[in-house]
């Protein structure tokens, strides 16, 4: 994790998450992070996989806000080339301590129990750090 100036300029905190760390259906992180902190999550997405982060946070409601779209960026200083895995980056303000939930799933699956049987999540606890 890299974290920003004292002053909150710069990237803030930064969590990478790669697809092998998610460990079974459900995966929990800890983050240590400061109410008015920016924070950064980037997670591996490889979309020919057909599996995709859901644009929703589920509980980030009161506790991270938002800084825009989540966007998709290459795991280096150089473009990816097409195939190859990326990351999707959420952008937040810490807003105060408690647990947010991101979804990986396939959007083809229709069928309600066959998504949940495929899908993934992560819980990240915010902490006061």
């Amino acid at each position: 994790m890299a974290r920003g100036g004292p002053d909150g300029e710069g990237p803030g905190r930064v969590v990478t998450i790669r697809l092998q760390e998610l460990q079974g259906a459900e995966t929990d992180r800890r983050v240590a992070a400061r109410p008015g902190e920016p924070l950064t999550v980037r997670l591996e997405s490889n979309l020919g996989t057909g599996y995709r982060w859901l644009d929703e946070v589920a509980e980030a409601e009161g506790v991270l806000k938002p800084l825009g779209k989540p966007e998709y960026e290459s795991p280096g200083d150089v473009p990816s080339p097409p195939g190859a895995p990326r990351f999707k980056a959420y952008r937040f303000e810490v807003l105060k301590p408690g647990t947010v939930e991101f979804e990986l799933s396939r959007p083809i699956d229709r069928d309600p129990e066959q998504r949940k049987q495929n899908r993934r999540l992560l819980r990240l606890e915010i902490v006061t750090g």
